[in-house]
């Protein structure tokens, strides 16, 4: 899995919606992915909310498409 890049910058981060949206996915297929083990967020809040870099996402995603179908 794609480390995240060394120390992003908050204001580089976005929410789960708008990652989704930049990658043409439903929020709902990214928390669902995170739960599977498939992907994780770049950050997580001390509340719980998950922050995206979306490049880091897109990284990870590549990778996905990668794997054999039994892999996934």
């Amino acid at each position: 899995m794609s480390t995240p890049p060394a120390r992003p910058s908050r204001r580089d981060l976005v929410t789960t919606g708008k990652a989704a949206e930049a990658v043409g996915v439903s929020h709902r297929s990214l928390l669902y992915w995170v739960s599977k083990g498939w992907i994780k967020p770049t950050w997580r809040s001390p509340s719980g909310r998950y922050m995206w870099s979306v490049e880091h996402l897109e990284s990870q995603l590549a990778e996905m498409e990668e794997l054999p179908p039994e892999q996934q």
